[in-house]
């Protein structure tokens, strides 16, 4: 199940992603970044949902924010 904890952790992975998309940072620093800033603060199941969707689905949503795609999370 999805917590809205989740959801705004979501919400606030990707309005990271997408301005530094903007800002032209390559999508393997996007990913660093993220894991590195947000995931690492987290702990617990949270830190651990955030590496696996960093490892698993990265790619795949930086794709989707650069296609204009709203991606699905969790």
């Amino acid at each position: 199940s999805v917590t809205s904890d989740n959801c705004e952790l979501c919400t606030f992975v990707i309005s990271i992603a997408k301005q530094m998309l903007h800002n032209k940072h390559p999508q393997d620093k996007v990913l660093i970044y993220i894991d590195e800033h947000i995931c690492s603060h987290l702990t617990g199941i949270a830190k651990k949902n955030c590496k696996d969707m960093v490892d698993t689905n990265g790619k795949d949503l930086i794709t989707n924010i650069q296609d204009g795609i709203q991606p699905m999370l969790l």
